[in-house]
């Protein structure tokens, strides 16, 4: 008896643990994409000035297989990671010229149209984006372009 509440109760951190670290910067992208555009249009514009729960003014979205010193150059101060795996994306979020935040992950499910040069992406705090959302696959898929 005493096997399966044990086993019970790991599931249940297990499931805590997974549901935590599901908050990816790529679904508050998408969320916040979702929460302005909620009549359905095709297009709309968004800020994602309160998407992320931190002080932030410039997030910095890396292709793979970037390398740190690139990383570094696009930041404008030292990048201690590792080089960006492939099939991964890297977010960096700056405030006053400090990273305040990193993290690696998968994102396909948004495309950056027009904003991307040398594998990196730049998005503002404060600045309007168009969204574009598409169906691919039988999946949503958003566009976002500079305004």
């Amino acid at each position: 008896m005493n096997n399966n509440k044990s086993l019970i109760f790991a599931s249940i951190i297990a499931l805590i643990f997974f549901t935590a670290c599901s908050n990816k910067n790529c679904d508050k992208v998408i969320e916040s994409i979702k929460n302005q555009c909620v009549n359905e249009k095709e297009e709309c514009q968004v800020v994602f000035e309160k998407a992320f729960d931190l002080n932030w003014d410039d997030l910095y979205i890396f292709d793979s297989m970037l390398y740190p010193d690139e990383v570094s150059k696009a930041l404008g101060t030292k990048y201690e990671g590792k080089i960006v795996p492939e099939g991964k994306s890297l977010f960096v979020f700056m405030y006053k010229g400090n990273i305040v935040r990193e993290r690696q992950e998968r994102c396909s499910d948004i495309t950056f149209v027009d904003m991307k040069k040398d594998g990196v992406v730049k998005v503002q705090r404060e600045n309007v984006y168009i969204a574009k959302r598409k169906t691919l696959n039988d999946r949503e898929h958003y566009l976002l372009f500079e305004q």
